[in-house]
């Protein structure tokens, strides 16, 4: 009589979760850097979020034209960034938003919506609305690495965020089209990361090796704002 043997595999429950976890709710990020073991806010990110009629915006106004900001809204699980960036090179500043999803220790972002705006803009652009504009697909997904420190705020450490995406070794993507008025050897380019942002913006600091203690020595914290 030929004996039938059942094998049931154990996989480990862990095996399921090892995607990071974070809470529901909306985060703004601030730059932060250790001072002599005391943690101190600089001025490479706005550190201050600013509300229109009981709602958070991102439409630039006087004191805040030279500053980056960025949120994350965490729904269901789901994040959605939304980011403004002033422009070193241009009078034409950038707000813009982003799906995303959490993978493994990550955020990966595979496209953004961005909007030129100036600093005369008088529209008020809320955090939380998809507005309309142009679309850019990314060619590879960037990697945001995250670290958990409570419920309530996660870190992005601008190295491991360059080298991941190996950002250090070549050069930040750009994206560009032909000049839509058909100019001959005219390009319209855009911005297609959030983190950094141009030559000296946010992570974009850390290609310089001659910057600042309180860059050097700093990240992004992320805090839920509700």
């Amino acid at each position: 009589m030929k004996k039938i043997f059942f094998f049931i595999a154990v996989i480990p429950f862990f095996a399921f979760c090892n995607t990071i976890k974070v809470k529901d709710g909306l985060y703004y990020g601030y730059w932060i850097y250790k001072d002599h073991g005391a943690m101190k806010e600089y001025g490479v990110l706005a550190n201050e979020p600013r509300k229109v009629l009981g709602k958070y915006i991102l439409s630039p106004v006087s004191k805040f034209t030279d500053d980056n900001e960025i949120y994350v809204k965490v729904k269901g699980g789901i994040p959605t960034l939304y980011f403004y960036q002033k422009s070193v090179a241009s009078d034409l500043n950038t707000v813009g938003w982003a799906g995303a999803r959490f993978s493994e220790e990550n955020m990966v972002i595979s496209s953004i919506t961005i909007r030129m705006v100036t600093e005369a803009t008088t529209e008020n652009i809320f955090v939380g609305e998809k507005i309309p504009g142009k679309k850019i697909k990314f060619e590879k997904d960037e990697l945001v690495p995250l670290s958990l420190i409570d419920e309530n705020s996660f870190n992005v450490n601008c190295n491991k965020y360059l080298d991941v995406n190996a950002y250090r070794e070549n050069g930040l993507p750009y994206y560009s089209e032909p000049d839509p008025e058909g100019r001959k050897g005219v390009e319209i380019g855009y911005p297609t990361t959030i983190f950094a942002v141009g030559e000296l913006g946010i992570c974009s600091a850390f290609l310089d090796g001659d910057i600042a203690p309180q860059i050097k020595n700093g990240w992004i914290q992320f805090r839920r704002l509700n």
